[in-house]
């Protein structure tokens, strides 16, 4: 009711990317998904190890050598009804699937300095 019917349905046909599933792409994708966003593309080529489960909303004993990109997808699907698509690559070789998806916010939660320089 606060935000209104319209501004619901625009956030529902949101397209949303996370590059990186980590510490702040992981508290991103949780909010932006309990918001209503409908329409995720995740993007990440590491794993869950120990050293994540201290400072990891997604890191779990559970998750513990999972891919980050199948741990969010599993935890978005036990919140949140909305279309995902992943990709197990570095931001860098995910360009054009970034752009044919056509997202109205990229959440850049990438700590590779490289990547961040190619990709914008």
């Amino acid at each position: 009711m606060l935000l209104g019917e319209d501004n619901i349905k625009k956030i529902r046909r949101s397209k949303v990317v996370i590059c990186g599933l980590g510490g702040v792409g992981g508290f991103a994708l949780e909010a932006l998904a309990r918001l209503g966003v409908g329409n995720f593309f995740l993007i990440d080529y590491d794993r869950f190890d120990l050293s994540n489960l201290n400072r990891q909303i997604l890191g779990e004993f559970n998750n513990i050598g999972l891919l980050k990109v199948d741990a969010a997808l599993n935890r978005l699907k036990s919140i949140s009804d909305s279309n995902v698509l992943v990709s197990q690559k570095r931001v860098q070789e995910a360009l054009v699937e970034i752009e044919s998806f056509k997202p109205d916010v990229i959440v850049d939660a990438i700590d590779d300095l490289e990547a961040k320089i190619i990709a914008y």
